[in-house]
C-alpha cells in the first residue's frame, strides 16, 4: 500500500494537498503525506506511543529485503526519541523528554521485552 501512495506523490504541485486514489488500490483520499507518514510510524515501525503516560511500544515489521530502518526526531508530547530497527533487534534512543521513558520492544515472532529508558540515553533489545 505504502509503494502506492509513493507513486502519487509526483502527480501534484508544492504545497497543495494530495486528494488522489493510489493506482491499483481501494478508494483512499490521501491527504498531504499524513496517511504515508501514519503508514511508516505505525505500520512499518509498529510505533504507539501515551504521552501522558511516557511510555511507548515499537513493534517493527520491516519488508524481508530491508536490514536496517531508522526514524530520528520523532516527538510525541514532550519527548523526542530515535528508533533503530534491524532484522533481529530494535534501539530507542531517549533523547529528550521530562522524565524517563517506559519502552516496550516487541519482535516480528511476538516476543516482547520491557525497560525503563533515560533521557539521554538509549537502550538496544536484540532476540534469536
Amino acid at each position: 500500500m505504502l509503494h502506492h501512495r509513493t507513486d502519487t506523490l509526483n502527480t501534484a504541485s508544492i504545497g497543495l494537498f494530495h486528494e488522489l486514489i493510489p493506482e491499483g488500490a481501494s478508494i483512499i483520499q490521501l491527504w498531504s503525506g499524513a496517511i504515508f507518514i501514519r503508514g511508516v510510524i505505525e505500520d512499518l515501525m509498529g510505533i504507539e506511543v501515551n504521552a501522558a503516560e511516557h511510555c511507548l511500544r515499537a513493534a517493527p515489521r520491516l519488508p524481508k529485503d530491508w536490514n536496517a530502518a531508522v526514524l530520528q526526531d520523532l516527538v510525541f508530547g514532550e519527548h523526542t526519541i530515535r528508533v533503530e530497527a534491524a532484522g533481529n533487534s530494535v534501539t530507542v534512543f531517549h533523547q529528550n523528554g521530562p522524565q524517563d521513558l517506559w519502552v516496550e520492544c516487541v519482535s516480528p515472532t511476538g516476543e516482547r521485552s520491557e525497560c525503563l529508558v533515560k533521557v539521554g540515553e538509549r537502550n538496544k533489545v536484540s532476540w534469536a
